[in-house]
């Protein structure tokens, strides 16, 4: 139950409706209006996540008695005043909820955040407007034909085969986003509401960090795609190169998803880490390598794997800024061993009571760069100058 606030506590303002706390030690409440929406946004969790709850029988009676709890899209033939209290915050209540997709049968394919937490509907427009019906399942349109820009996403197609071997005895679940454990605290949706979503989520993450600032400030300005990559420049009209394409690859537009995630070295560099780094696969493209990719890392390698990734970002981008503005190409196994010196050279700034998360990848690290050396003087006892038989045993580090 919410307490009342009396006189003593609010100091009313006529013109902005605002409620501001008097004095020191209250609740930190802004606005009242908002803050009775999120409180209210409750309910919604209650009923979407399926669990039982004091007085749920008389509710799922009158309102879910013929049609699902999880559908939050369709519009109910009743609408009392409980109701019409409780659908002011439905819309900004589906935009922060995930859902994890078990079975598929609970979850709307075009209209759930689903899909790296969001709807597929934004994603394939084109799509979403020649459907029938926008309330089908993932399970519906997943195990029949997928046509258009459907058949051709991978995300959909590892998603489609799970789907096609698995029973179906792993139910779908609802997540709230604004939380890491997935819980719903109603001064989060408050929060939220206040601000209208435009708090971002991911610049805390990306900027606790034990790293210089500029990576850091790097790192978020190509989370939100504001970097001079070719395609960026191209569209502005002040692309100095002829082409859009990628130098380090030369297949395909550069891009800051092709450039960190999607080129050939970045995917071999990645590759090599993997194993390093204890992560269970790699990101693909920025909105999963801060979203799905961070949140699956597991507690204790989340520090060293965040780490490393701002290394990689920030090596890939000297490594093409070297190629287009000095002509220099560095290979795939020069680029891995600068990665890992400048990964040991950023120890230090970690507080000492966090060292112990990153003595795994720390030794590593190490046994790759001795492999490296022993691999140069192995070379040199030799006389080989070939350059090239020396690349081919530095790919070998990745593998340790």
């Amino acid at each position: 139950m919410v307490p009342i606030l009396t006189r003593l506590d609010v100091v009313w303002s006529v013109d902005t409706g605002f409620a501001t706390l008097g004095i020191r030690g209250g609740w930190g409440i802004i606005n009242l209006e908002e803050f009775n929406r999120a409180f209210l946004g409750r309910w919604w969790w209650k009923i979407s996540s399926g669990g039982p709850w004091c007085g749920s029988a008389p509710i799922l009676h009158n309102y879910y008695h013929h049609q699902p709890r999880w559908n939050l899209w369709r519009t109910r033939s009743r609408c009392c005043s409980f109701w019409q209290g409780l659908f002011p915050s439905l819309e900004v209540f589906r935009a922060c909820l995930r859902s994890i997709v078990g079975n598929g049968n609970c979850t709307l394919f075009w209209l759930d955040n689903w899909y790296d937490d969001q709807a597929p509907k934004y994603l394939w427009w084109e799509d979403f407007q020649a459907v029938t019906s926008p309330f089908t399942t993932v399970r519906e349109v997943l195990t029949g034909s997928l046509t258009g820009g459907l058949g051709l996403d991978l995300s959909l197609a590892s998603v489609r085969s799970r789907l096609i071997s698995t029973v179906g005895d792993c139910p779908d679940s609802k997540r709230w986003k604004l939380t890491q454990d997935g819980s719903f605290p109603v001064r989060s949706f408050y929060r939220f509401l206040i601000d209208r979503g435009l708090r971002c989520n991911i610049t805390p993450v990306i900027f606790k960090c034990p790293v210089p600032r500029k990576i850091a400030a790097f790192s978020w300005l190509a989370w939100d795609k504001k970097i001079l990559t070719l395609d960026t420049l191209f569209a502005r009209g002040c692309n100095k190169l002829p082409t859009t394409t990628c130098l380090l690859c030369c297949s395909d537009e550069e891009s800051c998803d092709h450039l960190f995630f999607k080129c050939p070295i970045a995917r071999g560099l990645w590759t090599q880490l993997a194993p390093l780094f204890a992560f269970s696969w790699s990101p693909s493209s920025y909105s999963n390598l801060w979203g799905s990719w961070y949140r699956e890392l597991s507690p204790h390698c989340k520090l060293s794997s965040s780490l490393i990734a701002r290394v990689v970002l920030w090596q890939i981008w000297l490594a093409r800024n070297n190629c287009i503005f000095n002509y220099v190409f560095i290979s795939t196994s020069a680029l891995f061993l600068k990665i890992c010196y400048m990964y040991l050279y950023w120890i230090p700034a970690v507080p000492p009571r966090e060292m112990h998360r990153l003595d795994e990848s720390i030794a590593a690290i190490r046994r790759c760069i001795q492999f490296s050396d022993s691999a140069h003087k192995v070379l040199d006892s030799d006389e080989h100058d070939d350059l090239g038989g020396l690349l081919l045993l530095l790919g070998f580090c990745g593998h340790l």
